[in-house]
């Protein structure tokens, strides 16, 4: 049986690809592929948690097609997803979109000016300015969670962990209701994603008391947690690579909507790490 190390985080000491190590400011079993940690639950579940891969997208054309339209109905939700620009020039970068309507419907980041907006499916909808720094090949963690229903709309955005405040209303003063989307990395006809996204999530609930399950910081970095452990389980979730094949993301959340690469999107072994 092969020996097992001690390790006092990840962060130390030179780690062996394929070596087992046991982590004591985590009180997890880790082992070192070669390029990253593979974690191993020692909370008695046997449960194994690796992110290896992220989606990668020009910009330009790629982006990722739902297999039907999800919808989201007006209500506490969540959306979390974790982004890396390879562009901080853009403007409405999307991170969901909708094919209906004009490119604002859905999920969207711009790195130039730092703005966060959140559309729904009439256009309504709620913007906040992140005014920490944006750079290029740099993992972000944002959350957005709608705590309640109706048109006053209580919103919170989190990025990586911190609440950044409250969103302002859109020009009619309403938060949006009803949200659809079809595509990850694309607006309707255009504001393509530059760079790299992974572990897209939505729930039908406020996540916001959850946030340090789905954003795990108990290693040196803060990474993706394993939303598999959660009480509240994902409505769709987007891995983008694990336990996928070929050009084909599954929805490993209880929805079952699958995301289909379009033009040269791939996968990308670049992960929070």
């Amino acid at each position: 049986m092969a020996s097992i190390d001690t390790i006092a985080d990840r962060s130390t000491g030179s780690a062996v690809a394929g070596k087992a190590y046991f982590e004591t400011s985590t009180n997890k079993f880790i082992v070192y592929n070669g390029s990253s940690w593979v974690e191993i639950d020692s909370d008695g579940t046997g449960a194994v948690f690796s992110n290896q891969y992220s989606v990668s997208l020009d910009g330009t054309n790629d982006y990722l097609e739902l297999a039907s339209t999800i919808n989201i109905p007006d209500g506490p939700r969540t959306i979390s997803a974790w982004v890396n620009f390879s562009d901080v020039s853009g403007t409405f970068n999307t991170i969901l979109g909708a094919t209906a309507g004009s490119g604002y419907r859905g999920l969207h980041w711009s790195p130039s000016n730092g703005y966060i907006y959140f559309y729904g499916v009439d256009q309504t909808g709620r913007y906040k300015n992140y005014t920490g720094s944006i750079t290029t090949n740099t993992w972000y963690h944002l959350m957005v969670v709608d705590t309640d229903s109706g048109a006053s709309g209580n919103f919170k955005i989190y990025v990586n962990g911190t609440d950044i405040g409250i969103p302002a209303p859109s020009a009619n003063t309403t938060a949006p209701l009803a949200m659809e989307f079809d595509f990850i990395g694309k607006g309707g006809s255009s504001n393509n994603f530059p760079g790299l996204i992974d572990e897209v999530a939505i729930w039908n609930s406020d996540q916001s008391a959850n946030l340090s399950e789905i954003r795990d910081t108990s290693g040196a970095n803060p990474v993706p947690g394993n939303l598999s452990l959660m009480s509240s389980q994902p409505l769709h979730w987007w891995r983008m690579g694990e336990n996928d094949s070929g050009s084909t993301v599954t929805d490993q959340g209880s929805g079952g909507v699958d995301a289909n690469f379009a033009n040269a999107t791939s996968f990308s072994t670049t992960v929070p790490s």
